[in-house]
């Protein structure tokens, strides 16, 4: 027999929450989109082709915005994705978690102003290794489409290793 705790106290349980601006404003991005992707193992390396699916709704009173997915990399290798957008009260953050299908998870920040968002995550490895990402991306005016890159933090240094176009499907 397995209990699971559901987040809140039982005076806050039954309590209206109202949306941040930023969560309001994640409401574009609900519905299916599907994003051609480019990858680079290192820094000097060519940029090879792959791809990924995502299915965004809202999970509760626009409180959430859940993302699942799927992306492909060069090679075939696919993996699914299960990701959250939200807002923490106590630490008046907006953040991120992610559980990807091969053991990887991170946990990060956000921030969504006008057209650009931003996202610095730190990512962690089934192998324990630890890697800070950052990805910009902007959203179009009529909100059917994204473009945008991530980087990672190399020994210090910041290097692209990821380009993405998606659109509203």
């Amino acid at each position: 027999m397995s209990v699971v705790t559901v987040a809140g106290s039982v005076g806050a349980l039954g309590q209206p929450v109202s949306p941040t601006p930023q969560m309001t404003q994640l409401g574009q991005l609900v519905g299916k989109w599907v994003y051609q992707e480019e990858f680079r193992a290192k820094p000097d390396a060519g940029w090879e082709k792959g791809s990924s699916q995502w299915e965004n709704r809202w999970l509760g009173e626009g409180v959430f915005l859940e993302t699942p997915g799927s992306m492909t990399f060069p090679g075939g290798r696919r993996v699914s994705v299960a990701q959250v957008y939200g807002y923490d009260p106590a630490r008046k953050v907006h953040f991120t978690s992610y559980f990807v299908s091969d053991g990887t998870l991170g946990t990060g920040t956000w921030d969504w102003t006008g057209a650009a968002a931003t996202e610095e995550d730190t990512e962690v490895a089934p192998n324990g290794t630890k890697t800070t990402l950052r990805c910009t991306s902007t959203l179009s005016p009529d909100s059917r489409s994204m473009e945008g890159s991530c980087e990672q933090s190399t020994d210090g240094k910041w290097w692209v290793f990821r380009r993405f176009k998606g659109t509203k499907q």
